[in-house]
């Protein structure tokens, strides 16, 4: 009862301003028995959580918040009291807060490499939004595209070119972001396959949607899968160029995660240009972002990317150390192509 009395007190002294104490509005309320306010706290706390990286902290909220949910859907109408029913909570907001905590908790859980289990939140957010008429058209199609994203991460490139077709199928012929970054993400999946000539075409169509809107990160992302098939193609001033420009609107958009991905891919150009400093100082500050973010995937990578660098340098001891480091994160989070490249590279380094 304590902590339900300094909740609503905190809500009172503090309205307007609530996201002063978010930490402990979320805390009180989550100790207490008033299910809404928990709920609505602590996926806030959640999402604020997921935004800075703090990832251990937002699966902790959306994990209460998801078992909070189960107990609520055995008797909804038991949880919502007058005051909650005049800020319109009742069934509807507990499946829209349900779909939320699921596709949360799988971002999250993609973020740092648990794929699988992304993949399941998903497929089941998907299965909730596809039977009700709250949600838009476009939440729709954009769990299509997270649920694609989790498949290709997870190497399972067919399921997620399905996936992708799917979320393309809802918005045909719209303007708006979820068709500007399904058709980027089509884009890479033709990247992936090697069809660079209907990659660079997908990739640009979907920059010419989204630089129709204001969407930062969306256009960030797009110039980056550009500069990736420009240095494929063997393009390497066009891919300085659109790799520059992903990094200026990750900047802009303060987006750490994009901005190591930009950062680190400008290094390989460089590197492939035999630009040696140019590629050092772009990989240790991808692995700087990489440290920040928490990505496991991406920290192994960048250590590979230093370890390579050190090697051509001739610091044989240094390369080893970060392909180690690679090696370890590789088989910690069960990422065999992380561990596989890391091995090999240590074994060359031993010769």
């Amino acid at each position: 009862r304590a902590h339900l009395c300094v909740g609503r007190a905190l809500e009172r002294i503090y309205i307007g301003r609530e996201l002063e104490v978010l930490d402990l509005l979320a805390h009180h309320f989550d100790s207490s028995d008033d299910h809404s306010a928990a709920l609505r706290y602590g996926l806030q706390a959640a999402r604020r959580a997921a935004e800075t990286w703090a990832n251990t902290l937002a699966l902790r909220w959306y994990g209460r918040a998801l078992d909070r949910l189960a107990i609520c859907a055995t008797d909804p109408s038991a949880w919502v009291d007058a005051a909650e029913s005049a800020r319109g909570a009742g069934p509807d907001l507990l499946l829209i807060w349900r779909v939320e905590a699921i596709e949360g908790q799988a971002s999250v859980q993609a973020a740092i490499g648990r794929t699988d289990e992304a993949v399941r939140g998903y497929e089941e957010a998907l299965q909730l939004v596809k039977g009700s008429v709250l949600f838009e058209t476009s939440r729709r199609a954009g769990l299509q595209r997270k649920l694609a994203i989790a498949l290709h991460d997870r190497g399972d490139l067919a399921a997620a070119q399905a996936a992708l077709e799917q979320g393309l199928a809802i918005v045909e012929g719209r303007v708006c972001p979820e068709a500007g970054r399904l058709h980027v993400w089509s884009g890479l999946l033709r990247f992936r396959r090697g069809e660079l000539a209907q990659a660079l075409a997908a990739c640009e169509e979907g920059i010419a949607i989204l630089s129709q809107i204001d969407s930062l990160q969306d256009l960030a992302q797009a110039h980056n899968l550009q500069g990736l098939i420009y240095r494929n193609m063997g393009e390497s001033g066009p891919a300085i160029l659109a790799h520059e420009r992903s990094m200026a609107l990750y900047e802009a958009a303060g987006d750490s995660a994009g901005l190591e991905r930009a950062t680190s891919n400008l290094g390989c150009v460089y590197q492939d240009l035999s630009r040696w400093s140019e590629a050092l100082r772009h990989f240790e500050r991808s692995a700087g972002l990489a440290e920040r973010t928490g990505e496991a995937w991406r920290q192994a990578a960048a250590a590979i990317n230093l370890g390579e660098i050190y090697r051509r340098q001739g610091d044989l001891g240094r390369a080893i150390a970060s392909y180690e480091r690679a090696r370890q994160i590789g088989e910690a989070f069960g990422f065999p192509e992380a561990t596989g490249m890391a091995l090999m590279d240590l074994g060359a380094s031993h010769l």
